[in-house]
């Protein structure tokens, strides 16, 4: 049994149909469509790695549980993709995935954007710990590019619904999804960087599969009343408007001294009963130690180095907004690893 069809754009061109002229939709896996008879020729060779797989996967290997969605799993040894489930939990208001057939390891993601989310999971110590090149990506890309294979042990591909906010649901993965990833891993090594950089920034590849909008990826970081009682993520990537007031401020000193200019804003509500409920728990709702770190000075000659605006940031800091100052993407765990 395949997942249902979730994509009504062609796989290649991630175009609409135009008047009444329908796309050609698998009839094998039935969770693709193509633009024209030609399109589905080119995207055979590699759809019919996974279209039998999402044929049969289903019925073969009944859901577990209603935590659990079909995910494409390269494995490092193998020269073809396979199907697994991964569960879906929750763990400290935070969103992870279980495979138990796998090695436990921290995973770190990338992000490319149809119309869906699919998130491509990968070992961070890949590169410390002696993995070998996975081969079905050698497999997968043969033909495609030639450039020498760079991605090492196994990678895990999800997909998640929306594309506009960083959902907290995952969905399972479809046919449509293996070719956002192929499509990835040939932008990614096809030069699009500077000349003489085999394999450019995954945010390189990504602003040129993307197409530009007036939206651009930030984070928001929630207060202590945000996430102790409204239930929201520490971190969360949204999307901003490019006219949004906070491109008109200063960047933090300690980011600007890293490099890596990123603007703050207070972008939560001070709503009063959140004021009374923490009061009677005992705690400051808008406490937001993670902001407040951000835009400490970094000024080591300057009178104030090491503390913050006390008028500013002290301790009624609420909810934050933090973007780029160049307008560029910007993720949560590099949010995370700069405001601890």
């Amino acid at each position: 049994m395949s997942p249902p069809l979730s994509c009504t754009l062609c796989t290649l061109c991630n175009r609409k149909p135009i008047g009444h002229a329908g796309h050609k939709k698998c009839n094998g896996c039935r969770s693709a469509v193509c633009c024209s008879l030609d399109y589905q020729k080119k995207d055979w060779r590699l759809h019919k790695l996974v279209c039998n797989q999402l044929k049969s996967f289903g019925t073969q290997n009944p859901r577990p549980s209603a935590a659990h969605k079909i995910a494409i799993f390269l494995p490092a040894d193998q020269d073809t993709p396979k199907l697994l489930w991964v569960k879906v939990v929750e763990a400290n208001g935070d969103i992870d995935l279980e495979a138990p057939s796998l090695p436990r390891s921290k995973y770190g993601h990338q992000i490319y954007n149809f119309d869906h989310t699919t998130v491509m999971y990968v070992r961070c110590n890949k590169d410390a710990d002696g993995s070998a090149p996975n081969q079905s990506i050698v497999g997968m890309m043969k033909g495609v590019y030639q450039q020498e294979n760079h991605w090492k042990g196994l990678i895990v591909i999800v997909s998640r619904p929306g594309t506009l906010i960083n959902p907290r649901v995952y969905k399972d993965v479809t046919a449509t999804t293996f070719r956002v990833t192929i499509d990835f891993f040939k932008a990614i090594n096809s030069g699009l960087d500077s000349p003489g950089l085999k394999v450019p920034t995954t945010e390189a590849a990504t602003d040129h599969l993307v197409p530009h909008s007036n939206m651009v990826q930030g984070v928001e970081i929630a207060s202590k009343g945000d996430a102790f009682l409204h239930g929201k993520m520490r971190y969360t990537e949204v999307q901003v408007s490019f006219d949004n007031p906070i491109f008109t401020i200063s960047p933090t000193q300690i980011s600007e001294h890293m490099g890596f200019p990123l603007q703050v804003r207070n972008a939560g509500d001070f709503r009063r009963r959140d004021v009374e409920k923490g009061d009677k728990m005992g705690f400051n709702t808008f406490k937001n130690r993670s902001a407040l770190f951000l835009n400490m000075e970094a000024d080591i000659q300057g009178h104030n180095w090491g503390w913050a605006d006390i008028f500013v940031w002290d301790q009624d800091i609420g909810t934050v907004l933090v973007v780029r100052q160049d307008k560029r993407l910007l993720t949560s765990p590099q949010v995370e690893a700069l405001a601890k």
